[in-house]
């Protein structure tokens, strides 16, 4: 074993040389002192199950399997706990299921009384499995009855503890390649898995796949699955998951790392296509509804041809009104890169999310249908507290459509929830979303950054949107929204496009976004760097909204008839091919705006009150109030007494001003 590492490249040698001390206290046997036939000719079954009862009862059994090829007819089954099964390594040490066996190749299940045991007192442990080629032969097998042992995987472990699988290659199965069912404390490292998931029809057909199972099942006990090591392993060719974890229960404690799995494609042509995900997190609800997992790490992987990259989802059959510890929590995906997908690069839904270091090249290959780099999905209504996501973190995320002609609905980043239940504290930051240019119309509800539902204090910053329908899209969102630092560039048609859901939507805050040459596709309708509409308080912070070509950017702004109270402060909204605003109603302060600032002549300045009686300035910019002539007593100007009758005097946006006369003075305003 020693010197199988050192050869391997291993440098951390001491976990082997507690092997071999291991070895040393235990009991040791070769596979060919039972009879084995390692010419692939005859089965080897009956060795197999020689050499289990050879290893029994000491501290560790290790069950040497020499270079050659090991048929067997039906499943190897290690009775006992505290057994190895150490081979010579791929290519050397394989052992082939033959044909019409129809079972796993390695079935490791415990041996005792089953029924509900949290204390795992029922289970196998302490079993390894390393350096072996595993051939599932798959194209010969069927699976007559879904029971276990009528499953053909490759390695399938059941109701076990402590199982470690290390530097084995499984290939060829009809089903699953590595299963570790209703398990907990395992490991599979160092490993690869190619072309599972034969069987045309059946499920799972995963390459490596942790499942929790169900409590209150007659045949298995049941154990919270948790603490899942799944780390350097390669996943090639697979019909439903590339590396999944499903909990019915409490699962937590599972970390993927430094994995490459690459899928089948799929249909690139059909949008009802299911499976083929890279990386899955589901919680099931059959037949009740557990605890989702919680504490999973997904990190330093390549995902590439599959529907989906990665996809943390609770699946179908939650009921209407799940609670919120229902839904996946404390998951962190860092440091993946994500390519060729049919649909989404991810999609999640949970809440202690946290989203690092990813980038996606070519969502969306199915131009049919609907897909996004990152999908936050809504749907569910937790009771707790109205929440159905909450404390999402997404810094640092690049995501690039698969280009091509398509009206579906694509968006780098979405929020997108069905109004089944709000979305909390979203905070999206460092994001680098382009889209696939003018081929790709899209629908409405698309943008680089799309927002739909109930979502409340969200913050976006620190972005770069190119090439979508819209660079941010936000429909019928609710209030607490923040965006800055970021370039809205040659979108297809507004660079901003705000669509609110009446008087749920107030006072979004947009600081330091640049609008620059929007528009691109003429046969759209609103191509202007902002459009409002259906919202209240809007603030507009040192914003950019300008055209460059001169042709494609309409307007900087179009403030729609129902919009009120929006403010621009500073900025830039010079340069677009029709003018500053479309619509000016509801432009309560517009100050310091090149292009627009100063006004000079203002087409609806106030009118001179009655004496004594307050008049506003409602002209949407900061005016010079010039007083002359009459006979004029007081000037009051926000309330403050001047002190004068007549002169120059800054009335800003919304300011209050009263003139006490007895002959009515000459007002004369400039707008600044």
């Amino acid at each position: 074993m020693v010197l199988q590492a050192l050869r391997s490249g291993v440098r951390n040698l001491w976990p082997y040389v507690r092997e071999l001390q291991d070895e040393a206290q235990g009991i040791h046997t070769n596979l060919l002192r039972h009879g084995a036939d390692r010419s692939g000719r005859k089965s080897c079954h009956s060795a197999w199950k020689e050499a289990f009862e050879a290893v029994a009862g000491g501290k560790v059994g290790t069950i040497e399997v020499p270079t050659g090829t090991y048929v067997s007819e039906t499943y190897i089954w290690p009775k006992y706990g505290n057994v190895r099964i150490v081979g010579a390594g791929a290519g050397r040490s394989k052992v082939r299921l033959a044909n019409g066996s129809n079972c796993p190749t390695f079935a490791v299940i415990y041996n005792g009384s089953h029924g509900e045991d949290p204390y795992y007192a029922d289970m196998l442990s302490d079993i390894e499995i390393a350096w072996l080629e595993i051939d599932g032969n798959g194209l010969n097998q069927t699976m007559p009855s879904g029971n276990f042992f009528d499953t053909p995987m490759g390695i399938s472990v059941r109701a076990c503890q402590r199982v470690d699988v290390h530097h084995v290659y499984v290939h060829d199965c009809f089903q699953t390649g590595i299963s570790m069912d209703r398990c907990a404390d395992t490991s599979v490292c160092d490993s690869r898995v190619f072309n599972v998931g034969l069987n045309p029809v059946g499920s799972p057909r995963n390459g490596i796949y942790v499942y929790n199972g169900t409590p209150g099942d007659s045949t298995y006990p049941h154990v919270n699955s948790r603490r899942h090591l799944i780390d350097r392993v390669s996943v090639i060719g697979f019909k439903d998951e590339g590396i999944g974890y499903a909990s019915n229960g409490a699962g937590h404690n599972v970390v993927i790392s430094n994995f490459h799995v690459q899928g089948t494609g799929g249909s690139f042509t059909d949008p009802a296509t299911t499976g083929d995900l890279g990386v899955a997190l589901e919680a099931n609800a059959s037949p009740y509804t557990p605890p989702a997992p919680a504490m999973v790490s997904i990190s330093a992987g390549t995902i590439t041809d599959c529907l989906e990259g990665i996809g943390i989802n609770s699946a179908d059959g939650l009921p209407a009104t799940p609670t919120y510890d229902q839904l996946h929590k404390a998951v962190t995906v860092s440091a993946v890169q994500i390519r060729r997908v049919q649909t989404n690069g991810v999609r999640l839904s949970g809440s202690q999310i946290q989203i690092q270091g990813v980038n996606v090249l070519d969502y969306g290959m199915n131009l049919a249908g609907q897909s996004a780099g990152l999908l936050i999905s809504g749907g569910y209504t937790p009771v707790d507290d109205g929440l159905a996501q909450t404390h999402i973190s997404v810094d640092g995320f690049s995501a690039k459509a698969y280009p091509g002609t398509s009206t579906a609905e694509r968006s780098g980043v979405s929020l997108y929830n069905t109004g089944l239940g709000s979305g909390e504290n979203i905070d999206l930051s460092h994001l680098l979303l382009e889209g696939g240019g003018t081929a790709q119309v899209c629908a409405a509800y698309s943008g680089g950054i799309m927002m739909l539902g109930d979502w409340r204090k969200v913050r976006i910053s620190h972005f770069g949107v190119t090439g979508h329908r819209h660079g941010i899209s936000i429909r019928n969102a609710n209030a607490d929204l923040m965006v800055s630092d970021g370039q809205c560039y040659r979108n297809n048609e507004a660079g901003v496009y705000v669509i609110g859901a009446g008087a749920a939507l107030v006072a979004p805050t947009f600081d330091n976004v640049k609008c620059i040459d929007n528009g691109q596709d003429s046969g759209l309708t609103q191509r202007v760097g902002f459009y409002l509409r259906g919202v209240a308080g809007t603030r507009l912070r040192n914003c950019v909204a300008t055209n460059r070509d001169g042709t494609t950017q309409q307007y900087a702004l179009d403030n729609y008839t129902d919009v009120t109270l929006t403010r621009i402060e500073g900025g830039d909204f010079s340069g677009n091919a029709v003018g500053v605003f479309n619509g000016v109603t509801g432009l309560t302060a517009v100050r310091n705006v090149v292009g627009y600032n100063p006004v000079g002549t203002v087409s609806s300045p106030p009118a001179l009150p009655a004496s004594g009686v307050t008049g506003t300035n409602n002209s949407g910019v900061d005016l010079l109030m010039t007083v002359t002539g009459g006979t004029v007593t007081v000037i009051v100007l926000q309330g403050v007494t001047t002190n004068l009758t007549s002169g120059a005097f800054l009335l800003p946006a919304l300011g209050t001003f009263a003139i006490t006369y007895t002959v009515a003075p000459t007002l004369v305003f400039v707008g600044l």
